[in-house]
């Protein structure tokens, strides 16, 4: 590989950093959301049973129901688009391949 598409590849991964610091940002808060929410489900739960008023089985099915919450919220981050991503970069560092071969 010659310097010339190893410098387009690298302004095209070094063009995305902020997307990805925007997108570490927006997991980590979801994966702290999901946490609350797990433990806090989980915490109710286990007081409700302490207490009798929650038999085995609805036990079981609150905890699923949490689980597939969390599952779904997180799926939810495939949607998500960054205001950096909408960014265009030059059409040279993005076709590599047709800048290499002019003369």
């Amino acid at each position: 590989m010659d310097s010339e598409k190893l410098h387009a590849r690298m302004k095209r991964v070094i063009g995305q950093l902020p997307h990805m610091f925007a997108l570490s940002r927006k997991m980590m808060h979801k994966i702290t959301f999901n946490i609350i929410l797990s433990m806090t489900l989980n915490i109710a739960a286990v007081t409700l049973a302490a207490l009798g008023l929650l038999g085995p089985v609805a036990g079981a099915l609150v905890h699923n129901v949490g689980s597939v919450t969390v599952v779904v919220n997180s799926i939810l981050l495939l949607r998500w688009r960054s205001d950096f991503e909408s960014t265009e970069l030059p059409s040279a560092v993005l076709n590599t391949e047709s800048a290499m071969d002019a003369p």
